[in-house]
């Protein structure tokens, strides 16, 4: 399954002439972060795409776009629940806030894969 963001990263650090580990200096860490991501081993979170658009001096909102952290199709209409969630986020520490998309994202992710798999059984079975 390809990764809108790794692909980005790859390309953009090619451009740039940076190597993985150049950004991670960049970024005041090591490394292995980095390639957990592109290796598709760990999921980019909020925290660390902030810490890639200072690096790369890059507004994070476009970052967040092409990691799909966050909706860019948003019509500016919410139902109940989610207006509901989004006042009670509102008023979270910031800390919490990104924790909490954090686990939404999760959330996604694994019901995206859950979503893949009975698509793959389904096919076997055809």
């Amino acid at each position: 399954m390809e990764n809108p963001f790794v692909e980005w990263l790859l390309e953009t650090l090619d451009a740039r002439g940076m190597s993985r580990q150049d950004l991670a200096d960049k970024m005041g860490m090591q490394s292995a972060p980095l390639t957990n991501i592109v290796n598709r081993r760990k999921n980019l979170g909020v925290k660390l795409a902030k810490r890639i658009a200072l690096a790369l001096n890059i507004d994070q909102s476009e970052i967040f776009k092409i990691a799909q952290l966050q909706d860019d199709d948003s019509d500016g209409e919410l139902d109940p629940i989610t207006a509901m969630a989004v006042s009670v986020i509102k008023k979270m520490p910031l800390e919490d806030r990104e924790m909490t998309l954090d686990y939404v994202n999760m959330i996604q992710r694994r019901n995206e894969r859950k979503r893949q798999k009975l698509i793959r059984a389904s096919e076997q079975k055809s």
